[in-house]
């Protein structure tokens, strides 16, 4: 599925009335159930906008991790291959 047409489905949920939480629950191709958890959470507890932040900063987090585990298996980083 293209991410236009992932969006367009996952905004067509919500408007019909489905919250953001089980409009991605249709797609856990693309969306971890941790993610979707926490957002369940913040909309149930009206903080929704709290827990998108911090969804961003644990992405981030992860990825540098990930980045960091790459280099070191590699003895050197890549941006220098």
């Amino acid at each position: 599925m293209y991410i236009k047409n992932l969006i367009k489905n996952i905004k067509n949920k919500i408007e019909s009335g489905r919250s953001l939480a089980d409009a991605l629950r249709d797609h856990p191709k693309y969306f971890e159930l941790e993610i979707i958890e926490w957002i369940a959470a913040g909309e149930n507890s009206g903080a929704l906008d709290q827990i998108l932040l911090k969804i961003i900063s644990w992405q981030e987090s992860k990825k540098k991790r990930k980045e960091k585990i790459t280099e070191s298996s590699m003895g050197h980083p890549i941006n220098k291959i």
